[in-house]
């Protein structure tokens, strides 16, 4: 019965902190929209072209789905 316990308790604790975790990675702003050589945190932004993309998979043997 103790054992039953524990698991039910660690259980409903994972599903608590699943459903918190997705309700604060939903928020978002809509009007934000990156532009190229936008100054971020630590990089500038510069979206990937679709040729470089076949390239860098091609290199690593893998293919585009």
């Amino acid at each position: 019965m103790k054992y039953f316990k524990v698991c039910l308790i660690v259980l409903s604790t994972s599903f608590a902190l699943n459903i918190f975790a997705q309700g604060i990675l939903e928020g978002g702003d809509d009007k934000y929209q990156p532009r190229v050589g936008q100054e971020g945190k630590d990089v500038v932004w510069v979206p990937t072209t679709n040729e470089l993309l076949a390239i860098m998979l091609r290199t690593g043997q893998s293919e585009f789905h």
